[in-house]
């Protein structure tokens, strides 16, 4: 028999803990009871902007072939674990567990299509659950069920994918510092270049979370094997308990793939990806003079919306700031219920230039006898030679078109830094991938690595 298990929402931005984590103990588990598995580990990140998500909006789901008596023992130990270790304290935190066995009905595909931009409902995934034959189970308000349900209809068969390395802790140091050689992470971003992401941004590493969880690093490839790789290339300066390699749809731009494509339908907390054209030149804004965010209007057919880019994006918030009116663009990013003179505005985190509106500036004429630079006598007057001082009471200014800094057919991101999960990094364009299936089933060496 084939089934399916999906974890969701079963950790806390202030007291730490993972959903992959739990995940990985139950993969660690059903790989000790012989199971096969029929894919990686998903870990899989939904719409970014849910105001009541933990952190990074990141559900799990593991797929694999075993005999109902295995499964029966498969689920009873997940349930477990999630009722156990789950941040229950945290009033954000309401976990979710689903099981399927069979295939993945396409309603469940739809609705993590859904998931990917949209705010659901509980109720609407427990209505989905009982029309398919899912099993659900509910911790507290049970939230995590709708993370839990799209995770499992996230196939990732026909769509872009990437892999991350996720190496635990032993649970005596959770909350400790992270110890490492930081030119170990130079040297492995520098090797492995062609084949990873998002590692490192002006010298400060990105692998590394800062909170008590117990994920002590992640490295983001494009191969199971690069990943891998990639990891060992590290000095850990800390004994590790085990790591996995979770296929995922982070740094796909799924969300933006499938988001609203309109002004007028964008709505508060879901993805949008919107193509219009610059209506009100883009502005500095803000109290600190150091963090000024930039603010422009976007039009298209249906309506008008503001765009942002906040100071973290840094270098993004430049390329914003150099757009101008009638400029013909897509942006893409969240859409937050927020704004100056706007029922909403989008955080931006990505903008494509299709058409730049021509630039012009009114440049003094040159001298007729000498060739020299001129200036004006006066409206109406003329200009004089500042070389030879002939005048010319004919001369006029003349148009002179100007190189824009932006260029046409370039997409803009924010940098590694303020990189959402979803967002495709500039370094993976390019590499997108279309398909994915195994040849052969998988080993249990290639997705779980003991480290200690």
């Amino acid at each position: 028999m084939n089934y399916h298990i999906g974890i969701d929402d079963t950790d806390s931005a202030s007291k730490g803990m993972c959903t992959t984590y739990l995940g990985a103990k139950v993969l660690r588990f059903l790989l000790g009871k012989k199971a096969m598995l029929l894919d990686y580990p998903l870990l899989v990140r939904l719409n970014p902007n849910i105001p009541f998500r933990t952190r990074g909006n990141g559900a799990v789901c593991l797929r694999f072939e075993a005999t109902p008596k295995v499964f029966a023992e498969v689920k009873d130990f997940a349930l477990g674990l999630v009722a156990r270790d789950s941040v229950l304290d945290d009033e954000k935190t309401n976990p979710g567990v689903v099981f399927l066995q069979g295939s993945v009905p396409r309603e469940l595909k739809a609705f993590y299509s859904r998931a990917l931009h949209e705010v659901l409902e509980v109720g609407e995934a427990e209505r989905l659950c009982s029309s398919v034959g899912v099993e659900f189970h509910k911790f507290k308000n049970g939230r995590g069920i709708i993370g839990a349900l799209a995770a499992v209809g996230a196939e990732l068969k026909n769509s872009d994918y990437t892999f991350e390395f996720l190496a635990y802790r032993f649970p005596e140091n959770c909350g400790r510092k992270r110890k490492y050689g930081l030119e170990s992470v130079t040297s492995m971003n520098e090797a492995f270049a062609d084949s990873t992401f998002a590692n490192i941004y002006k010298k400060k590493p990105r692998l590394f979370p800062a909170g008590k969880d117990p994920v002590f690093c992640g490295v983001r490839g494009e191969t199971p094997e690069a990943v891998a790789r990639a990891f060992k290339a590290l000095e850990l300066n800390e004994e590790l308990d085990f790591g996995v390699v979770w296929r995922s749809n982070q740094g796909t731009d799924a969300h933006l793939n499938v988001g609203v494509k309109t002004a007028a339908m964008a709505s508060p907390f879901t993805e949008a990806k919107i193509h219009g054209v610059v209506a009100a030149k883009p502005e500095y804004y803000g109290s600190n003079p150091g963090k000024r965010h930039v603010r422009f209007a976007l039009s298209d057919e249906s309506g008008r919306i503001e765009c942002v880019a906040y100071a973290p994006t840094r270098e993004f918030r430049s390329a914003a700031a150099a757009l101008l009116l009638g400029d013909e663009v897509w942006v893409g990013g969240g859409v937050r219920n927020e704004g100056n003179g706007f029922s909403k505005s989008l955080n931006l985190e990505k903008f494509y230039v299709k058409r730049l509106a021509p630039l012009f500036t009114l440049e003094s004429p040159s001298c007729r006898n000498c060739g020299g630079r001129t200036s004006s006598l006066g409206t109406g007057k003329g200009f004089k030679c500042k070389k030879c001082g002939s005048e010319d009471a004919g001369a006029a200014k003349k148009s002179h078109k100007l190189k824009r800094d932006l260029a046409e057919g370039m997409e803009y991101v924010v940098p590694t830094c303020a990189l959402r999960h979803l967002t495709k990094p500039a370094e993976r364009f390019g590499r997108e991938k279309k398909r994915f299936s195994l040849a052969k089933p998988l080993t249990p060496s290639q997705v779980f690595r003991v480290l200690s």
